[in-house]
């Protein structure tokens, strides 16, 4: 099947329960084949098709317009085109006729591109990223569901120290950790104050970042740590989601720093388009002294397929340090059981076994 025929059917597969009605939205390859996928696989009428070209040529299609005739009640509407600009326009125009009226747009359905020129290089990358099994530790969610938990090894202890980078409105992970009756050192400098206080967290308006550049309140991490007396700690965990600036932090950071952390969870940026030296250097790097044993594609950005292996652009990752842990070959299939997509209205991107 066509890769946007792909796309329409698993739009019309996660809405065709919830709904009594469907409105087809507009007409081109992508309402035809919407249409047909209702009618044929479904056994599903659609209720009306708005187009606002067709309708000058068959009264059965209607202009966008004539919306505000209809009655909407338990109706979805299907707005199937991929062209983005004319996608966003349909949109604008329902919105301002029924504000309140479902969409299931296909915008919003994952995005995969095919690139085969990307295929061996992915292959080496999941072979950088290999994953492996906490020997006698079971795995348990960290934060809150769908965006903003991370999949963590249960071995967690009050004389740990916590180091969280990029809070944003959510310290759902922080609060989990607090719980445990760990102290959490937070850094944001884009926020002017955490959303939610508690006894354990310590606030910073500052951010992380490969060296000190005071003018930006960007700091290194020895630089923090010296800050907090844990300059010579070994008994750290740290969470980091701070919209790409985790690059510069990877390619500065010393193996020695690293080393600090029993576990550190990540969510990578642009996985996709990081130049391949550089990501090579990086992850080889924190291979000396740590092993994946964790991965999820975040579902709300896209991903690429090189040959078999699909990369998203955003990965959540989780590393343990190596001295502190046995390992076992990994078997499973990500996502696993306990996994939640991060946008709870599209599939989870499927990335198979990485062991």
């Amino acid at each position: 099947m066509n890769p946007e025929f792909k796309t329409l059917d698993q739009m019309i597969r996660r809405v065709v329960k919830k709904y009594n009605s469907f409105i087809i939205c507009p007409f081109g390859d992508c309402g035809m084949k919407t249409k047909e996928i209702l009618n044929k696989r479904y056994g599903i009428q659609e209720t009306a098709i708005l187009d606002n070209g067709l309708a000058d040529y068959n009264p059965q299609i209607f202009k966008v317009n004539r919306l505000c005739e209809m009655d909407t009640r338990g109706a979805v509407i299907l707005l199937n085109t991929m062209d983005r600009k004319i996608n966003n326009l349909l949109f604008r125009q329902i919105r301002e006729i029924d504000a309140k009226v479902s969409i299931a747009n296909v915008q919003d359905e994952l995005v995969v591109w095919d690139c085969p020129e990307k295929a061996r290089w992915f292959r080496h990358l999941k072979q950088l990223l290999s994953v492996k099994e906490v020997k006698g530790i079971p795995l348990v969610r960290i934060g809150r569901d769908y965006d903003g938990g991370y999949i963590m090894p249960d071995d967690f202890n009050s004389t740990l120290r916590a180091y969280s980078f990029g809070i944003s409105n959510d310290v759902s992970w922080d609060k989990d950790i607090a719980s445990r009756g760990i102290e959490v050192f937070m850094y944001d400098p884009t926020i002017p104050c955490l959303p939610e206080e508690n006894s354990h967290f310590h606030f910073y308006k500052k951010g992380i970042s490969g060296k000190d550049i005071p003018e930006e309140d960007l700091f290194s991490m020895e630089t923090i740590l010296d800050w907090n007396g844990d300059s010579n700690n070994r008994n750290l965990i740290l969470k980091m989601d701070v919209e790409g600036a985790e690059w510069e932090f990877l390619e500065d950071v010393s193996s020695e720093v690293l080393g600090q952390f029993i576990q550190m969870t990540f969510e990578w940026h642009d996985v996709v388009n990081i130049p391949s030296t550089l990501l090579r250097k990086i992850i080889e790097k924190i291979n000396c002294t740590h092993q994946v044993v964790w991965l999820h594609g975040n579902n709300c950005a896209a991903a690429v397929r090189g040959g078999e292996i699909l990369m998203p652009f955003a990965l959540e990752i989780t590393f343990v340090r190596k001295e502190d842990y046995e390992f076992t070959k990994s078997e499973s299939v990500y996502p696993l059981s306990i996994d939640m997509p991060n946008n709870p209205n599209k599939p989870d991107h499927i990335l198979g076994n990485w062991g």
